[in-house]
């Protein structure tokens, strides 16, 4: 007999890949009967709080942590997260996920589970699943386009199938290897070492603010993830910016814009060299 459990699923989502697998992660759990959490961490105001209220939860069996790969890493809202992280009184699981864009998938999942497994946590699975690249949102032929698909999607309900049932079992309630995780390459290993989101804005053209088209209606400022745009009274893009791009995608007058040629060939001559085989995969 398969008993329902208490799941809370934690993710960031600057352009809407790790909300859909989030989704499907649900679904998936409460077609299984569990009862389920959902919580996006979207912007730093008032994200303590929002912290403060999962981790308030005592009854929680399992996390699911998702980011986006952002030059090779999870983005800071989820890095804040896991920071946050405490080691409850009773046994509490984790999968950590991970949504990539083509180019590669980085050391992002190997650097959640090694965080979560420092904090107490014991890893069921992990996943990472390709998705359209943030950055190639206006080119003819992007990196992951059309993904997550119906076969990405059958692989996350796989592995929420799987940690199910080990969950149910305590025969086989076994942690993965964090090994598992490693699954990169040396020299990627290394480059990811040497890359931050912080090195790459050092070399991003940056974005331009066209302020006769611009009416100030504050679009861009609701659609940042970070919190990083303010209005005084034109949009201003403070440090924390993560480069998500949402700013001139969502910007109804087109006052945004980004000139992202020289990104798109630096971004396909990396993609050509690593060429990370499997795209999705679950790991359990």
């Amino acid at each position: 007999m398969t008993i329902g459990q208490k799941h809370c699923i934690v993710y960031c989502s600057p352009a809407g890949s790790t909300n859909h697998v989030a989704e499907v992660i649900e679904s998936e759990l409460r077609h299984l009967g569990n009862h389920v959490d959902v919580h996006h961490l979207w912007q730093n105001k008032g994200q303590e709080k929002q912290i403060s209220q999962i981790l308030a939860q005592k009854d929680i069996k399992c996390f699911w942590v998702g980011s986006p790969v952002y030059a090779f890493h999870p983005i800071m809202p989820v890095q804040r997260f896991l920071d946050s992280l405490y080691c409850f009184e009773h046994e509490v699981f984790t999968v950590p996920f991970v949504t990539w864009g083509g180019v590669t998938s980085g050391v992002a999942l190997y650097e959640m589970g090694r965080k979560l497994i420092s904090k107490g946590f014991s890893i069921l699975g992990a996943a990472k699943i390709l998705s359209l690249h943030s950055s190639m949102w206006n080119v003819s032929k992007p990196f992951g386009q059309g993904h997550p698909d119906t076969k990405d999607d059958a692989q996350v309900k796989e592995l929420v199938d799987q940690v199910f049932e080990k969950m149910n079992n305590p025969q086989s309630t076994k942690a993965i290897d964090l090994d598992k995780l490693d699954y990169q390459v040396d020299w990627v290993r290394d480059q990811a070492k040497e890359i931050s989101i912080e090195k790459v804005k050092a070399i991003h053209p940056g974005f331009q603010l066209d302020q006769d088209s611009c009416t100030q209606c504050g679009i861009c400022v609701e659609n940042c993830p970070v919190g990083a745009i303010s209005l005084t009274p034109y949009p201003e893009i403070g440090d924390d910016c993560i480069l998500c791009n949402n700013c001139v995608k969502t910007c109804p007058e087109g006052a945004f814009s980004v000139d992202i040629s020289g990104t798109v060939e630096r971004i396909q001559a990396m993609a050509e060299k690593i060429n990370e085989r499997p795209q999705t995969q679950i790991f359990i």
